[in-house]
């Protein structure tokens, strides 16, 4: 990841993640110039629907090779298969032959991990498994975007895999970062980039703004980061859950699968507590001035420390 640094110095970014907020606005994104923008995407936000309408990111950013095997609904049975409850009473009927498949067919997919570590690493998908619609399948729609990933991760998870794109990898430190200044520092040793996270427990926030900086990345403007459990893009309660009241029961009983520390919200439908106050602590303290567009499909999370605009404003 070295060959990256400074490469869009003073450029600004558009880190695409995946809150059902903007869903309507997806569509938009083919009309900013991509001569002013570097476009990033986050795992999670390569659904269906963002490959049908939105735009080839620049960079795909991949921390963690485990989620390049599933898409959100896979995501979610494999979290009720780490406690036993079955998918099926909440999800509604169009999603029953996915979840059919994966139940039915545990022992090719899964293996025992770390139990020992808690539920939330008791199983996990064993290595070389490639899933129908996963986001594995998907990035293949965008050959021309750079894969931002862990080698040793990557290696792992898919001995054999074969993609076009170009990738570029980091190591996280064994160190937390315990203040921006080494939170927002990559390093080198033996030829590897290192990255050392610590400063919020959120997926987008551990590996992504020390490698925007990296970069040279001057503002961020940040689409579909909102706070929330309730789904990514067009894979949301709304379509995945048979109500409201399915879903808020689903991530009471599955809530240590998420992890160990996993503690419910309120609203119930907001991410924990903690993870929504150390990011938005971060926001205060990172270089870049941090921008969120603003969708109304979905509610989201008032963070105090990031500029709230309309989509027109990059149009």
């Amino acid at each position: 990841m070295q060959e990256l640094q400074g490469i869009h110095s003073g450029k600004d970014a558009i880190l695409i993640t995946a809150g059902p907020s903007v869903l309507s606005k997806i569509k938009y994104l083919k009309r900013i110039d991509r001569k002013k923008y570097v476009f990033f995407l986050e795992a999670s936000a390569l659904t269906n629907k963002y490959i049908a309408d939105g735009v080839e990111p620049d960079y795909y950013l991949m921390p963690y090779a485990s989620k390049f095997k599933v898409n959100t609904l896979i995501n979610f049975i494999y979290q009720a298969m780490k406690v036993d409850v079955n998918p099926l009473f909440f999800f509604q009927e169009s999603h029953h032959s996915v979840i059919n498949y994966i139940l039915e067919n545990r022992e090719s997919l899964l293996e025992e991990w770390r139990p020992q570590k808690g539920v939330h690493k008791r199983i996990k998908f064993k290595s070389g498994v490639y899933l129908q619609d996963s986001h594995f399948e998907r990035i293949k729609f965008f050959p021309e975007s750079e894969i931002i990933a862990r080698k040793q991760d990557m290696n792992f998870e898919y001995p054999n895999f074969e993609l076009p794109n170009k990738f570029h990898y980091f190591e996280f430190s064994e160190q937390q970062a315990t203040s921006v200044e080494e939170y927002l520092t990559v390093s080198e040793k033996d030829g590897t980039s290192i990255i050392n996270p610590g400063l919020s427990t959120n997926t987008s926030a551990i590996s992504t703004f020390p490698i925007l900086n990296f970069m040279g990345i001057r503002d961020i403007y940040l689409f579909g980061f909102d706070g929330t459990l309730l789904g990514n893009f067009e894979d949301n309660v709304t379509t995945l859950f048979k109500s409201r009241f399915h879903f808020y029961l689903f991530y009471f009983l599955l809530r240590k699968a998420f992890d160990h520390s996993f503690k419910l919200n309120f609203p119930l439908y907001l991410r924990p507590k903690f993870d929504l106050e150390s990011t938005d602590l971060l926001f205060k303290q990172l270089p870049s001035n941090i921008h969120r567009i603003i969708g109304h499909d979905s509610p989201v999370y008032e963070f105090q420390h990031i500029q709230e605009i309309e989509m027109d404003r990059l149009l």
